[in-house]
């Protein structure tokens, strides 16, 4: 498994601007850049009947990554930047090489753009992997659940594993929601790895279509509840990626079960109602704002005229991480409430549940 490494700065990045050694390094060859992660497109194929896979090459800034993790992806379209969030996979046949997998988002720029226009030659910007969706394997039974294209970290996982197989895994399940077959990616590869890993098995889920043999409802306690059956909960995990409510979900009926989980969203959580106006102190500006309480902090920061950094906007890149020496907070994404003060609390997917100080 390639590791990420550290990536040392020569002294001269101390002396000369990035941008002003980045423009005359892009004028020998585009890829080029002495700061700044760039990569080409390779080739762009179907994957499913609305997501493409995407082959890039990176140049030699790229630092790596770990199955499971996420890229932040940035593409200038029209004069804009956009980024969005990509889990990627390592290519066995061309180690120099990743692969990304985006499903077309219905008005989505990013996603358009790589479905429809992205071809062989393109130049895109990659950011540093991040995320903690790379436990997949490490409990004796862990139970994989994937909606849409939340399928992508565990497919990046389980190449990984299929190639080094790890003692004490007895058995590692995947159920994956999908609209209808149509939609679905990876699944000649997935019969195959049933074949080729050892305790791996994979069950489709059609929401769509009550006519498919493979038709189901939606993620229910019945699932979790078979899939645990005599197990004992302190030696199972469950791993959830899917939109926010998916995940949501996923947390609420595993807790109830005992059962550990950890979950990725690629969706912007839920707003809940505005509550009572909280105060928040920002020790970077020593401003002092209202905002409603129960509503995501990223966007009533902003609507305050606050502009943090921020990527995903869904609680996976930590862009948006800031420190809360102070105050009680809920995550959006689980309903997890914590007065405890954080060096990392994610704006994007936290709502104020008192008044908060924010190093931001």
């Amino acid at each position: 498994m390639r590791k990420p490494v550290t990536v040392t700065r020569p002294f001269w990045q101390g002396v000369f601007p990035p941008d002003t050694l980045d423009y005359w390094a892009g004028l020998i060859n585009p890829a080029w850049s002495l700061s700044r992660v760039r990569a080409r497109v390779q080739s762009v194929t179907p994957a499913s009947r609305d997501a493409v896979t995407v082959v890039l090459k990176p140049n030699r800034r790229f630092a790596g990554f770990v199955a499971g993790q996420h890229l932040a992806v940035h593409v200038t379209l029209d004069g804009v930047r956009h980024t969005r969030s990509y889990s990627p996979s390592r290519l066995p046949d061309a180690p120099e090489c990743l692969a990304i997998t985006v499903q077309r988002v219905p008005g989505g720029r990013l996603s358009g753009y790589f479905c429809d226009q992205a071809a062989a030659g393109d130049l895109i910007e990659l950011g540093d992997a991040f995320g903690d969706m790379t436990t997949a394997t490490h409990a004796r039974h862990t139970l994989l659940l994937a909606a849409g294209s939340g399928i992508t970290p565990f497919i990046a996982q389980l190449r990984e594993l299929a190639l080094s197989p790890r003692s004490g895994q007895e058995s590692l399940t995947l159920l994956y929601w999908v609209r209808d077959r149509a939609s679905a990616c990876f699944t000649d590869e997935l019969d195959a790895l049933t074949r080729s890993l050892p305790g791996f098995r994979w069950q489709l889920r059609v929401t769509g279509d009550p006519a498919d043999s493979a038709a189901a409802s939606r993620l229910s306690a019945a699932d979790l509840a078979n899939w645990l059956g005599g197990r004992h909960a302190a030696s199972a995990a469950v791993l959830a990626c899917g939109p926010a409510g998916f995940v949501s979900a996923a947390h609420g009926l595993s807790s109830a079960l005992g059962v550990t989980c950890l979950g990725e969203a690629f969706s912007p959580p839920a707003q809940g109602e505005a509550g009572e106006p909280v105060r928040v102190r920002l020790l970077r500006s020593g401003r002092e704002l209202s905002i409603p309480a129960g509503q995501a902090l990223l966007p009533a920061l902003e609507a305050a005229g606050v502009k943090p950094a921020f990527g995903c906007r869904m609680g996976v890149c930590n862009t948006c991480a800031c420190a809360m020496p102070e105050g009680v907070v809920e995550n959006l994404l689980t309903g997890e409430v914590s007065q405890e003060p954080s060096s990392a609390l994610k704006l994007c997917v936290s709502a104020a549940r008192s008044a908060l100080v924010l190093d931001c």
